[in-house]
């Protein structure tokens, strides 16, 4: 005896339709976001065209620096995509939004031997991105995902960023600085030791060479670095790939007087400037601290979400570590 069949005739038909429907409004992140940059800007009468508008171009830059580049973007950071206008300059990289087909906000004004670059997409982003046309750009103490239109267009804009913030970091004065760590141990004991930050170093070097100072057990990947900035009471954790130096530069440069920063008692011969110099409170003071671990593994997933998250305050300091 056949089976009564008491469901909708039409409901797998049904199934698969209202399937395909969702499929296709699945459209990845990074899909929709090369769509849009591929747009043209004819197609877009809100995006200037900054190749025949130099007074535009004029109204960012400097005397002392030259226009290279700008381009139309998006950035990433953590769910939060914004469209942007990028224009580098020698020395500065502008961040602006667009206002009308004529006019930019100025968002972020970067000095270049401030920013760093890297490739870590995931730990910046929570969102599914063409890694293809993307990278990280960073400056203190910000890190966001930067897409392109293209492979091409990226690898131009990495190559011209490299080129540019290199020679920046080459010309900087000082290059060197002479800072405290210091390290939190198991039942908040304290250590510290002074050590020596190139201008290209990056916090992944500065934990290494902090450990083997200190002689503290385990490896250097076991460790985290955190910074609370002098600018604001805040606590930033680190990736690994961020500038020291420049997070520390950020701060003075706009605390202290840059004629008293190039006081011969305070910058050495050899272009290390001596923190301890200084009036307190003006510069970054930076942690270390053991990663913690669940089970003797260590939660990498908890420390690129910590890392993405916003700074805490300073506050917090011993709750947080």
């Amino acid at each position: 005896m056949t089976p009564l069949k008491t469901g909708n005739p039409h409901s797998e038909e049904d199934n698969t339709e209202r399937m395909k429907t969702a499929v296709q409004r699945r459209r990845s992140a990074s899909t929709a976001i090369s769509k849009a940059l591929s747009k043209s800007r004819s197609q877009n009468r809100d995006v200037p065209d900054l190749s025949r508008n130099s007074r535009l171009i004029q109204a960012f830059g400097s005397h002392t620096s030259s226009f290279v580049m700008e381009e139309c973007v998006h950035l990433t950071t953590g769910l939060h995509t914004q469209e942007r206008h990028l224009l580098l300059f020698t020395d500065t990289l502008i961040i602006a939004k667009t206002k009308s087909s004529s006019s930019l906000k100025l968002k972020q004004r970067v000095r270049l031997c401030e920013m760093w670059l890297a490739s870590c997409l995931e730990e910046v982003a929570d969102r599914k991105l063409n890694s293809k046309a993307s990278f990280v750009i960073g400056w203190p103490t910000t890190n966001c995902v930067v897409t392109l239109s293209s492979s091409e267009v990226m690898e131009k804009w990495l190559s011209a960023l490299q080129w540019h913030i290199a020679k920046s970091k080459v010309d900087e004065n000082p290059h060197k600085i002479t800072t405290k760590m210091m390290m939190l141990g198991f039942g908040n004991s304290i250590s510290s030791t002074n050590v020596q930050v190139c201008n290209n170093d990056t916090a992944e070097k500065v934990i290494q060479t902090t450990v083997q100072q200190l002689g503290i057990p385990g490896s250097p990947t076991d460790y985290h670095l955190w910074v609370i900035s002098g600018k604001e009471e805040v606590l930033c954790p680190l990736i690994g790939h961020e500038h020291p130096f420049s997070i520390i530069m950020n701060s003075l440069r706009d605390a202290v007087d840059q004629s008293y920063l190039a006081n011969s008692n305070i910058v050495s011969p050899d272009g290390t400037l001596y923190l301890d110099q200084l009036p307190k409170g003006h510069h970054a003071q930076f942690i270390l601290r053991r990663k913690p671990t669940v089970h003797g593994h260590i939660r990498a997933g908890c420390l690129r979400s910590e890392a993405r998250s916003q700074p805490k305050s300073a506050e917090e300091l011993w709750q947080v570590l």
